[in-house]
């Protein structure tokens, strides 16, 4: 059994224990308080380690997209000009997501790092329901118009560099 105490100036809260000895415990100082713990510091997410992580997990979902396309049946794959074209357009819509949470994420003084997760959860919930919207919307709009270099994944034969960069 412990009893608790605020010690002065300390900010945390000390117990000690009915043997004598002293504890610390900063569990009753609210997150984001000076002195309280924070995910990062401002600018972390653009620091050496930052980048570091980020160019990885920037290798690490480019491999997994090698990867499925690698495991697809071989009469089900695309060719590699339209794989490309195809993972060029999620890449550029990927990065531009991205650094916008980067940068919003380093526009205030609370933890830069907890605000990018709270902004990259609601881009891949609310986000992917309304890209989901609006690719059908757009879908049914290039089907009624018979607007053909606008069908989603396809770019012509020959290929087309006008019908990606309207699908972009």
């Amino acid at each position: 059994m412990a009893v608790s105490q605020l010690e002065p100036g300390a900010g945390a809260v000390a117990e000690r224990p009915l043997h004598g000895s002293l504890v610390t415990s900063n569990l009753s100082v609210p997150l984001g308080t000076a002195g309280g713990p924070r995910g990062c510091e401002n600018g972390a997410l653009m620091g050496n380690f930052g980048m570091f992580i980020q160019g990885l997990l920037g290798v690490v979902a480019f491999s997994l997209l090698m990867l499925k396309r690698f495991r697809e049946p071989k009469y089900e794959r695309r060719p590699w000009k339209i794989w490309f074209l195809d993972t060029s357009k999620q890449a550029i819509g990927m990065l531009f997501i991205h650094f916008a949470n980067v940068y919003l994420s380093d526009l205030t003084e609370e933890d830069p790092c907890s605000l990018y997760l709270i902004n990259f959860l609601l881009d891949a919930t609310l986000g992917m329901l309304l890209i989901y919207a609006g690719v059908r919307t757009v879908g049914v709009l290039v089907e009624c118009q018979h607007w053909d270099s606008l069908r989603f994944g396809e770019y012509g034969d020959p290929l087309e560099c006008s019908a990606w960069i309207g699908q972009c």
